[in-house]
C-alpha cells in the first residue's frame, strides 16, 4: 500500500467546485488536483441519490442494535484488531505531541497519522483506497465516503487540531467507519471478495442508491443499512481491542 505522502507534503486535495462560504487557507501544500471518478464497473450506479456518505457523532447507541449483537466477518474483524494492537498505541502518542498547536507543520503531522492508520486498515481490510481528502464540511460532518470512488474525505477541522484535538479514538472511530462504508461498497460490486451474506449485500446496495442524508432525516440516517453497520463495526472493532489490552 502506497503512503500518500511526499516529504512534508499530505497528498490530499478539495474537492471543486468548492462554495464560496467553504473557502481555506489552510497551506497551498495540502491542495493537488482532483482525481477522475473510479469504479468503470460500478454495481451502485443508475442513478445514484447522493455523491457522499456523511459522517456525524452518533448521539447514542440507543437507537441501534446491541455491539453484543453485531458479528462481521470474523476474518476482517480479527485483522482490524490485530492492525489497531499493533500499531494505535503508537498513532495515539504520535498525534497527542501536537496537542492545540495549529500551524503548518502540525496539520501535516496529523494528516501524515490518519494517511498511516487509513491505508494501515484499509490494507487490513483488504479495501482499496485511492485518495485521502480534507476539506471544509458543514456544521456536525466530521468525513466522508465518495460512493462511486475509493477516496475518503475528512473536516479539515481534524488537521486544524479544532476537532478531536484530545481524542485520537474519535479520530479513529472516523477513519473506521468510513473505511467500513469502502467495504460495503466493493462487497457490493465485487460480491465473491467479502463474506457477506447477499440478503445484506442487497440491502446495502439499495441504500447507497438511495442514501438519506442526516439533513433529510436525522433519525433514518442513523438506522439506515449502511450507516448502522458502519457505525457499529468502528465502535465494536475499538472496544474489541480495547478489552483485549491492545489501545
Amino acid at each position: 500500500m502506497v503512503e500518500k505522502v511526499n516529504g512534508n507534503r499530505i497528498e490530499s486535495f478539495f474537492p471543486s467546485p468548492m462554495p464560496e462560504k467553504q473557502e481555506t487557507d489552510l497551506p497551498k501544500d495540502l491542495l493537488v488536483s482532483e482525481p477522475k471518478e473510479q469504479l468503470p464497473d460500478d454495481n451502485l450506479s443508475a442513478p445514484l441519490d447522493k455523491e457522499t456518505t456523511d459522517y456525524r457523532p452518533i448521539p447514542t447507541l440507543g437507537i441501534l442494535e446491541s455491539l453484543d449483537n453485531f458479528d462481521p466477518d470474523a476474518d476482517v474483524k480479527d485483522k482490524v484488531i490485530r492492525w489497531l494492537e499493533e500499531n494505535y498505541p503508537n498513532l495515539e502518542n504520535q498525534w497527542e505531541l501536537y496537542g492545540q498547536a495549529d500551524n503548518e507543520t502540525a496539520q501535516m503531522e496529523r494528516g501524515r497519522i490518519i494517511n498511516r492508520m487509513v491505508y494501515g486498515l484499509a490494507e487490513a481490510m483488504g479495501v482499496n483506497i485511492e485518495r485521502v481528502e480534507y476539506a471544509p464540511m458543514a456544521d456536525g460532518v466530521v468525513g466522508g465516503c465518495m460512493i462511486k470512488s475509493p477516496i475518503l474525505r475528512f473536516n479539515e477541522g481534524i488537521l486544524r487540531g479544532t476537532i478531536y484535538k484530545d481524542s485520537f479514538k474519535d479520530v479513529a472511530e472516523v477513519v473506521i467507519h468510513e473505511l467500513r462504508h469502502e467495504y460495503q461498497k466493493e462487497a457490493v460490486v465485487h460480491p465473491e471478495k467479502f463474506n457477506v451474506p447477499d440478503a445484506l449485500r442487497h440491502k446495502w446496495k439499495q441504500n447507497f442508491r438511495n442514501y438519506i442524508s442526516y439533513q433529510e432525516n436525522p433519525f433514518r440516517y442513523f438506522i439506515q443499512p449502511v450507516e448502522a453497520d458502519a457505525y457499529l463495526f468502528s465502535k465494536a472493532m475499538l472496544r474489541l481491542a480495547d478489552l483485549k489490552g491492545g489501545l
